[in-house]
Protein backbone atom coordinates (compact mmCIF):
# COMPACT_ATOMS: atom_id res chain seq x y z
CA UNK A 1 0.00 0.00 0.00
CA UNK A 2 2.71 2.47 0.71
CA UNK A 3 5.00 2.03 -2.38
CA UNK A 4 1.06 2.81 -4.16
CA UNK A 5 0.64 5.71 -2.15
CA UNK A 6 4.52 6.81 -3.55
CA UNK A 7 3.88 5.84 -7.38
CA UNK A 8 0.46 7.63 -6.75
CA UNK A 9 2.50 10.76 -5.29
CA UNK A 10 5.14 10.86 -8.56
CA UNK A 11 1.72 10.23 -10.82
CA UNK A 12 0.03 13.33 -9.50
CA UNK A 13 3.13 15.61 -9.19
CA UNK A 14 4.07 15.11 -13.04
CA UNK A 15 0.55 15.31 -13.67
CA UNK A 16 0.51 19.23 -12.90
CA UNK A 17 3.42 19.59 -15.36
CA UNK A 18 1.43 18.36 -18.21
CA UNK A 19 -0.47 20.71 -20.79
CA UNK A 20 -4.45 19.87 -20.44
CA UNK A 21 -4.45 18.54 -24.14
CA UNK A 22 -2.13 16.28 -23.88
CA UNK A 23 -3.62 14.69 -21.14
CA UNK A 24 -7.51 14.72 -21.68
CA UNK A 25 -8.87 11.61 -21.61
CA UNK A 26 -12.73 11.72 -23.54
CA UNK A 27 -15.15 9.30 -23.16
CA UNK A 28 -18.37 10.66 -25.18
CA UNK A 29 -18.99 14.16 -24.15
CA UNK A 30 -17.22 13.73 -20.74
CA UNK A 31 -13.61 14.98 -20.19
CA UNK A 32 -11.13 13.77 -17.40
CA UNK A 33 -7.46 15.01 -17.39
CA UNK A 34 -4.68 13.21 -16.03
CA UNK A 35 -4.22 15.54 -13.03
CA UNK A 36 -7.76 15.17 -12.03
CA UNK A 37 -7.78 11.14 -12.38
CA UNK A 38 -4.78 11.13 -10.20
CA UNK A 39 -6.56 13.57 -7.53
CA UNK A 40 -9.73 11.26 -7.44
CA UNK A 41 -7.72 7.91 -6.95
CA UNK A 42 -5.65 9.84 -4.51
CA UNK A 43 -9.47 10.17 -2.10
CA UNK A 44 -9.14 7.13 -0.27
CA UNK A 45 -5.37 7.80 1.28
CA UNK A 46 -6.66 11.21 2.09
CA UNK A 47 -9.82 9.60 4.36
CA UNK A 48 -6.62 7.71 6.11
CA UNK A 49 -4.23 10.37 6.69
CA UNK A 50 -3.36 11.89 9.96
CA UNK A 51 -1.97 15.11 9.39
CA UNK A 52 0.91 15.63 11.87
CA UNK A 53 3.20 18.48 12.81
CA UNK A 54 1.43 21.93 13.55
CA UNK A 55 1.78 23.56 10.75
CA UNK A 56 0.28 20.27 8.54
CA UNK A 57 -2.91 20.25 10.94
CA UNK A 58 -3.30 23.68 10.89
CA UNK A 59 -2.83 24.23 6.82
CA UNK A 60 -5.10 20.74 6.45
CA UNK A 61 -7.92 22.41 8.96
CA UNK A 62 -8.02 25.38 6.30
CA UNK A 63 -8.24 23.30 3.35
CA UNK A 64 -10.84 21.07 4.93
CA UNK A 65 -12.76 24.72 6.39
CA UNK A 66 -12.44 25.64 2.66
CA UNK A 67 -13.82 22.92 0.88
CA UNK A 68 -17.22 22.83 3.43
CA UNK A 69 -17.93 26.64 3.03
CA UNK A 70 -17.36 26.35 -0.58
CA UNK A 71 -19.83 23.85 -0.76
CA UNK A 72 -22.18 25.75 1.41
CA UNK A 73 -22.05 28.90 -0.52
CA UNK A 74 -24.28 27.47 -3.59
CA UNK A 75 -27.01 28.44 -1.00
CA UNK A 76 -25.72 32.24 -1.77
CA UNK A 77 -24.26 32.30 -4.49
CA UNK A 78 -24.53 35.02 -6.74
CA UNK A 79 -24.11 32.72 -9.99
CA UNK A 80 -24.49 28.63 -9.90
CA UNK A 81 -23.18 28.37 -13.71
CA UNK A 82 -19.55 29.84 -12.54
CA UNK A 83 -19.92 28.54 -9.09
CA UNK A 84 -20.20 24.64 -10.23
CA UNK A 85 -16.90 25.69 -12.98
CA UNK A 86 -14.63 27.88 -10.08
CA UNK A 87 -16.10 24.71 -7.09
CA UNK A 88 -14.39 21.96 -9.43
CA UNK A 89 -11.35 23.84 -9.66
CA UNK A 90 -11.07 24.74 -5.90
CA UNK A 91 -12.17 21.15 -4.80
CA UNK A 92 -9.66 19.30 -7.05
CA UNK A 93 -7.24 21.64 -6.03
CA UNK A 94 -7.34 20.91 -2.24
CA UNK A 95 -7.70 17.65 -2.46
CA UNK A 96 -3.97 16.99 -4.51
CA UNK A 97 -2.78 19.45 -1.53
CA UNK A 98 -4.38 17.44 1.11
CA UNK A 99 -2.72 14.09 -0.36
CA UNK A 100 0.65 15.19 -0.83
CA UNK A 101 1.05 17.23 2.51
CA UNK A 102 -0.04 13.77 4.27
CA UNK A 103 1.88 11.44 1.95
CA UNK A 104 5.43 13.31 2.07
CA UNK A 105 7.10 12.42 5.10
CA UNK A 106 10.26 11.28 3.93
CA UNK A 107 13.03 13.57 2.71
CA UNK A 108 13.97 11.59 -0.28
CA UNK A 109 10.30 12.55 -1.51
CA UNK A 110 10.87 16.19 -1.59
CA UNK A 111 13.67 15.39 -3.57
CA UNK A 112 11.71 13.99 -5.85
CA UNK A 113 8.96 16.14 -6.34
CA UNK A 114 11.48 19.13 -6.62
CA UNK A 115 13.07 17.19 -9.65
CA UNK A 116 9.86 16.47 -11.39
CA UNK A 117 9.28 20.41 -10.90
CA UNK A 118 12.59 21.19 -13.00
CA UNK A 119 12.27 18.30 -15.72
CA UNK A 120 8.51 19.81 -16.13
CA UNK A 121 9.39 23.18 -16.26
CA UNK A 122 12.86 22.48 -18.44
CA UNK A 123 10.16 20.92 -21.03
CA UNK A 124 7.27 23.84 -20.54
CA UNK A 125 10.14 26.08 -21.32
CA UNK A 126 10.89 24.26 -24.41
CA UNK A 127 7.76 25.03 -25.83
CA UNK A 128 8.03 28.35 -24.42
CA UNK A 129 10.80 29.08 -26.24
CA UNK A 130 9.87 27.55 -29.47
CA UNK A 131 7.01 30.08 -29.32
CA UNK A 132 9.33 33.06 -29.27
CA UNK A 133 11.48 31.88 -32.30
CA UNK A 134 8.86 31.36 -33.95
CA UNK A 135 6.34 33.79 -33.17
CA UNK A 136 3.58 31.12 -33.20
CA UNK A 137 1.87 29.20 -30.34
CA UNK A 138 2.38 25.82 -29.79
CA UNK A 139 -1.54 25.09 -29.13
CA UNK A 140 -3.95 26.59 -31.27
CA UNK A 141 -5.47 29.91 -29.36
CA UNK A 142 -8.79 31.80 -30.06
CA UNK A 143 -8.64 34.46 -31.92
CA UNK A 144 -8.95 37.45 -29.18
CA UNK A 145 -5.72 36.50 -27.73
CA UNK A 146 -3.67 36.04 -31.36
CA UNK A 147 -4.91 39.49 -31.96
CA UNK A 148 -3.83 40.65 -28.88
CA UNK A 149 -0.39 38.75 -28.85
CA UNK A 150 -0.47 40.06 -32.93
CA UNK A 151 -0.74 43.83 -31.66
CA UNK A 152 2.22 43.47 -29.04
CA UNK A 153 4.34 41.47 -31.78
CA UNK A 154 3.60 44.65 -34.02
CA UNK A 155 3.93 47.05 -30.99
CA UNK A 156 7.10 46.18 -28.69
CA UNK A 157 8.90 43.38 -31.58
CA UNK A 158 9.26 40.44 -29.73
CA UNK A 159 6.75 37.74 -29.11
CA UNK A 160 4.69 36.51 -25.88
CA UNK A 161 4.76 33.12 -25.30
CA UNK A 162 2.26 31.19 -22.94
CA UNK A 163 2.86 27.61 -23.39
CA UNK A 164 0.64 25.31 -21.80
CA UNK A 165 -0.94 28.16 -20.14
CA UNK A 166 -4.23 29.68 -20.88
CA UNK A 167 -2.01 33.18 -20.51
CA UNK A 168 1.13 34.45 -20.87
CA UNK A 169 0.43 36.58 -17.50
CA UNK A 170 0.10 32.80 -15.79
CA UNK A 171 3.19 31.50 -17.93
CA UNK A 172 5.26 34.86 -16.53
CA UNK A 173 4.26 33.67 -13.05
CA UNK A 174 5.21 30.17 -13.59
CA UNK A 175 8.88 31.07 -14.98
CA UNK A 176 8.99 33.38 -11.40
CA UNK A 177 8.25 30.49 -9.05
CA UNK A 178 10.17 28.68 -10.74
CA UNK A 179 13.23 30.71 -11.27
CA UNK A 180 13.12 31.07 -7.31
CA UNK A 181 12.63 27.88 -6.08
CA UNK A 182 15.16 26.31 -8.99
CA UNK A 183 17.77 28.74 -7.77
CA UNK A 184 17.40 27.51 -3.93
CA UNK A 185 17.09 24.21 -5.08
CA UNK A 186 20.52 24.32 -7.29
CA UNK A 187 22.52 26.67 -4.12
CA UNK A 188 21.51 23.73 -1.90
CA UNK A 189 22.31 20.55 -4.54
CA UNK A 190 25.20 22.05 -6.02
CA UNK A 191 27.47 18.99 -5.48
CA UNK A 192 25.37 16.94 -7.67
CA UNK A 193 26.56 15.44 -10.87
CA UNK A 194 26.97 17.46 -14.00
CA UNK A 195 24.21 16.25 -15.85
CA UNK A 196 21.91 17.60 -13.31
CA UNK A 197 23.86 20.55 -13.12
CA UNK A 198 23.37 21.34 -16.12
CA UNK A 199 19.69 20.34 -16.37
CA UNK A 200 18.86 23.10 -13.19
CA UNK A 201 21.38 25.76 -15.39
CA UNK A 202 19.68 25.31 -18.79
CA UNK A 203 16.13 25.83 -16.60
CA UNK A 204 17.33 28.63 -14.54
CA UNK A 205 18.66 30.29 -17.84
CA UNK A 206 15.44 29.45 -19.71
CA UNK A 207 13.20 30.83 -16.79
CA UNK A 208 15.02 34.27 -17.13
CA UNK A 209 14.90 34.48 -20.87
CA UNK A 210 10.98 33.74 -20.96
CA UNK A 211 10.52 36.36 -18.05
CA UNK A 212 12.01 38.79 -20.11
CA UNK A 213 10.07 37.96 -23.33
CA UNK A 214 6.66 37.43 -21.14
CA UNK A 215 6.02 41.86 -20.44
CA UNK A 216 4.85 40.39 -17.26
CA UNK A 217 5.61 43.21 -14.41
CA UNK A 218 4.54 41.90 -11.49
CA UNK A 219 6.85 38.54 -12.40
CA UNK A 220 10.24 39.71 -13.13
CA UNK A 221 9.39 42.36 -10.35
CA UNK A 222 9.13 39.08 -7.56
CA UNK A 223 12.01 37.51 -9.36
CA UNK A 224 14.56 39.68 -9.05
CA UNK A 225 13.64 41.24 -5.62
CA UNK A 226 13.09 37.76 -4.65
CA UNK A 227 16.60 37.24 -5.70
CA UNK A 228 17.89 40.28 -4.26
CA UNK A 229 16.53 39.54 -0.80
CA UNK A 230 17.40 35.57 -0.84
CA UNK A 231 21.38 36.75 -1.21
CA UNK A 232 21.03 39.05 1.50
CA UNK A 233 19.52 37.13 3.87
CA UNK A 234 21.67 34.17 2.38
CA UNK A 235 25.09 36.37 2.88
CA UNK A 236 24.10 37.63 6.19
CA UNK A 237 23.60 34.21 7.49
CA UNK A 238 26.48 32.02 5.73
CA UNK A 239 29.01 34.52 4.89
CA UNK A 240 29.34 32.65 1.64
CA UNK A 241 30.14 34.70 -1.60
CA UNK A 242 30.18 31.51 -4.28
CA UNK A 243 26.26 31.01 -4.74
CA UNK A 244 25.90 34.93 -5.19
CA UNK A 245 29.12 34.14 -8.14
CA UNK A 246 26.62 31.09 -9.52
CA UNK A 247 23.95 33.36 -10.66
CA UNK A 248 25.75 36.21 -11.71
CA UNK A 249 27.34 33.82 -14.27
CA UNK A 250 24.10 32.87 -15.03
CA UNK A 251 22.87 36.34 -15.63
CA UNK A 252 25.96 37.24 -17.82
CA UNK A 253 25.11 34.14 -19.68
CA UNK A 254 21.73 35.16 -20.61
CA UNK A 255 22.43 38.97 -21.13
CA UNK A 256 25.14 37.96 -23.70
CA UNK A 257 23.42 35.51 -25.42
CA UNK A 258 21.74 38.90 -27.33
CA UNK A 259 22.60 42.67 -25.79
CA UNK A 260 20.41 44.46 -28.00
CA UNK A 261 17.21 41.72 -27.67
CA UNK A 262 17.53 42.46 -24.09
CA UNK A 263 17.70 45.86 -23.65
CA UNK A 264 14.69 46.30 -26.65
CA UNK A 265 12.50 43.77 -24.04
CA UNK A 266 13.74 45.95 -21.02
CA UNK A 267 12.88 49.10 -22.87
CA UNK A 268 9.98 47.76 -23.53
CA UNK A 269 9.02 46.73 -20.02
CA UNK A 270 9.84 50.08 -19.17
CA UNK A 271 7.63 51.86 -22.02
CA UNK A 272 5.13 49.76 -20.76
CA UNK A 273 4.78 50.73 -16.97
CA UNK A 274 5.34 54.59 -18.39
CA UNK A 275 1.99 54.12 -20.71
CA UNK A 276 0.18 51.54 -19.09
CA UNK A 277 -2.90 53.16 -17.03
CA UNK A 278 -3.50 51.30 -13.78
CA UNK A 279 -6.61 53.01 -13.05
CA UNK A 280 -8.61 50.16 -14.44
CA UNK A 281 -6.88 47.67 -12.00
CA UNK A 282 -7.39 49.96 -9.35
CA UNK A 283 -11.31 50.48 -10.72
CA UNK A 284 -11.26 46.66 -10.09
CA UNK A 285 -9.68 46.15 -6.82
CA UNK A 286 -12.10 48.80 -5.22
CA UNK A 287 -15.25 47.06 -6.62
CA UNK A 288 -13.60 43.89 -5.20
CA UNK A 289 -13.29 45.95 -1.88
CA UNK A 290 -16.77 47.29 -1.75
CA UNK A 291 -18.43 44.13 -2.91
CA UNK A 292 -16.66 42.64 -0.16
CA UNK A 293 -18.23 45.46 2.22
CA UNK A 294 -21.39 44.91 1.06
CA UNK A 295 -21.98 41.73 2.57
CA UNK A 296 -20.05 42.24 5.73
CA UNK A 297 -17.01 40.46 4.70
CA UNK A 298 -18.54 36.86 4.39
CA UNK A 299 -17.56 35.38 1.39
CA UNK A 300 -19.70 34.75 -1.71
CA UNK A 301 -18.30 31.33 -2.72
CA UNK A 302 -16.00 30.41 -5.70
CA UNK A 303 -16.37 32.51 -8.76
CA UNK A 304 -18.12 35.59 -7.03
CA UNK A 305 -14.82 37.27 -8.18
CA UNK A 306 -15.66 37.09 -10.96
CA UNK A 307 -19.05 37.91 -10.89
CA UNK A 308 -18.41 40.86 -8.62
CA UNK A 309 -16.44 42.02 -12.20
CA UNK A 310 -18.67 41.36 -14.58
CA UNK A 311 -16.86 38.69 -15.96
CA UNK A 312 -13.40 39.91 -15.72
CA UNK A 313 -10.64 38.40 -14.12
CA UNK A 314 -9.73 40.07 -10.74
CA UNK A 315 -5.69 40.13 -11.26
CA UNK A 316 -5.66 40.09 -7.39
CA UNK A 317 -5.58 36.26 -6.11
CA UNK A 318 -5.38 38.48 -1.77
CA UNK A 319 -8.65 39.87 -2.56
CA UNK A 320 -10.08 37.16 -4.91
CA UNK A 321 -9.63 35.21 -1.12
CA UNK A 322 -11.05 37.68 0.54
CA UNK A 323 -14.29 38.04 -1.77
CA UNK A 324 -14.72 34.81 -2.35
CA UNK A 325 -14.22 32.81 1.32
CA UNK A 326 -14.85 35.88 3.49
CA UNK A 327 -12.75 37.74 5.55
CA UNK A 328 -12.38 35.03 9.09
CA UNK A 329 -10.95 32.48 6.78
CA UNK A 330 -8.53 34.71 4.81
CA UNK A 331 -7.08 36.03 8.34
CA UNK A 332 -6.78 32.05 8.83
CA UNK A 333 -4.69 32.06 5.63
CA UNK A 334 -2.59 34.60 5.84
CA UNK A 335 -1.95 33.51 10.02
CA UNK A 336 -0.48 30.37 8.27
CA UNK A 337 1.62 32.27 5.66
CA UNK A 338 3.16 34.17 8.09
CA UNK A 339 3.95 31.14 10.18
CA UNK A 340 5.19 29.03 7.51
CA UNK A 341 7.75 32.96 6.18
CA UNK A 342 8.86 32.64 9.74
CA UNK A 343 9.56 29.50 9.75
CA UNK A 344 11.47 28.66 7.00
CA UNK A 345 12.82 32.37 6.47
CA UNK A 346 14.90 31.51 9.60
CA UNK A 347 16.48 28.70 8.45
CA UNK A 348 19.94 28.19 6.97
CA UNK A 349 19.35 25.54 4.75
CA UNK A 350 18.82 27.76 1.07
CA UNK A 351 16.14 25.86 -0.35
CA UNK A 352 13.98 26.64 2.77
CA UNK A 353 15.00 30.26 2.77
CA UNK A 354 14.14 30.35 -0.77
CA UNK A 355 10.28 29.53 -0.44
CA UNK A 356 9.97 31.75 2.35
CA UNK A 357 11.20 34.74 -0.05
CA UNK A 358 8.51 33.14 -2.42
CA UNK A 359 6.10 33.90 0.11
CA UNK A 360 7.50 37.30 0.64
CA UNK A 361 7.02 37.98 -3.01
CA UNK A 362 3.08 36.40 -2.79
CA UNK A 363 1.42 39.57 -3.02
CA UNK A 364 3.49 40.87 -5.91
CA UNK A 365 3.01 37.38 -7.37
CA UNK A 366 -0.87 37.51 -6.65
CA UNK A 367 -1.48 40.24 -8.46
CA UNK A 368 0.01 39.37 -12.06
CA UNK A 369 -1.71 35.82 -13.28
CA UNK A 370 -5.77 36.14 -14.11
CA UNK A 371 -6.56 33.19 -11.24
CA UNK A 372 -3.83 31.60 -9.04
CA UNK A 373 -6.01 29.13 -8.01
CA UNK A 374 -6.60 27.70 -11.76
CA UNK A 375 -3.20 26.82 -12.09
CA UNK A 376 -2.15 23.36 -10.42
CA UNK A 377 1.49 24.05 -9.41
CA UNK A 378 0.21 26.98 -7.51
CA UNK A 379 -1.37 23.84 -5.13
CA UNK A 380 1.52 22.03 -5.24
CA UNK A 381 3.79 25.60 -3.98
CA UNK A 382 1.28 25.80 -1.62
CA UNK A 383 2.33 21.65 -0.21
CA UNK A 384 5.98 22.61 -1.05
CA UNK A 385 5.16 24.98 2.05
CA UNK A 386 3.56 23.33 4.04
CA UNK A 387 5.91 20.35 4.17
CA UNK A 388 9.35 21.97 4.53
CA UNK A 389 8.02 24.59 6.97
CA UNK A 390 6.76 22.01 8.83
CA UNK A 391 9.85 19.98 9.12
CA UNK A 392 12.19 22.68 8.84
CA UNK A 393 14.10 21.63 11.67
CA UNK A 394 14.99 18.20 11.09
CA UNK A 395 15.21 18.40 7.25
CA UNK A 396 17.96 21.32 8.15
CA UNK A 397 20.28 18.53 8.79
CA UNK A 398 19.23 15.48 6.64
CA UNK A 399 18.14 16.12 3.50
CA UNK A 400 21.03 17.88 2.18
CA UNK A 401 23.28 14.58 2.64
CA UNK A 402 20.51 12.33 0.38
CA UNK A 403 21.72 12.17 -3.59
CA UNK A 404 19.07 13.52 -5.97
CA UNK A 405 16.53 10.36 -6.81
CA UNK A 406 18.78 7.84 -5.89
CA UNK A 407 17.38 4.81 -7.81
CA UNK A 408 16.88 2.63 -5.28
CA UNK A 409 14.98 5.40 -3.17
CA UNK A 410 12.43 6.49 -5.95
CA UNK A 411 9.53 4.62 -4.08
Amino acid sequence: MKNLQNILLLLITASVFLADKLSIIKIGNFELFFYRLFVIASIYFIIRYKYKGEIRAKYSFLIILIVLYSALSVIWSPSLNTFISEFGVILFGCFFLLFVIGIVERDIQIKNIILIWLIGAFIINILGIYEVLNSEYFFSVDESLELSNSRLLEDIGFFVPKSVFSNQNNYAYFNSLTFLILTGAFIKFRSINIFYKLLFITTIVSCIYLLLHSYSRSALIASFLGMFVFYLIFFIKKRKILPIFIVLIILILVYFVNIDSIELLLGAIIEKQASTDDSVRSKYYMTLLKYSLNHFGIGMGPGSSIFALNGSSPHNHILQFLVEYGFFLWLFFVYLLFKMFKRLILSNDPLNLMLGVTILMYPIHAVGPSSMTTESFFWLWQAILVIMSNNSTRLNSNIKNIPLIANKNIL
